[in-house]
């Protein structure tokens, strides 16, 4: 269930990750995956929960995408067994492995606000 999310942990765009870690990894953090549409990674402990959030006809949907757990060691990841580095620069995560990047942006007030008040549903 947690596929798409763990997929996307594999298969992003190039980056650069030479910034030390700041701050905390547990919370909210999300990435635009198209206009609208939006990637939610919720890190808990030592748990990672996934979701879709997206805006369709001003109307905000969410759909769960499932858990699974995650470990640290220094600024290395491992999120389903595919182990990774992170870094956390002001509000911005970036998530490294096998030379892709993808940063994600910690949950504003006002996205929070759209993910907490947004329909649940089953399918996309």
């Amino acid at each position: 269930m947690l596929m798409l999310a763990i997929a996307v942990f594999g298969m992003v765009s190039c980056g650069d990750d030479d910034s030390k870690d700041s701050g905390s990894l547990n919370g909210f953090w999300y990435t635009e995956v198209e206009s609208n549409s939006y990637l939610i990674y919720n890190f808990s402990n030592s748990t990672l929960t996934g979701a879709e959030l997206w805006k369709e006809n001003d109307k905000w949907y969410k759909k769960y995408l499932g858990s699974v757990n995650y470990t640290v060691n220094g600024n290395q990841i491992t999120i389903a067994g595919e182990t990774g580095t992170y870094s956390i620069k002001g509000n911005t995560l970036t998530l490294s492995s096998e030379g892709e990047t993808l940063s994600f942006y910690r949950m504003t007030t006002e996205m929070q606000k759209n993910f907490d008040q947004a329909t649940q549903v089953l399918e996309k």
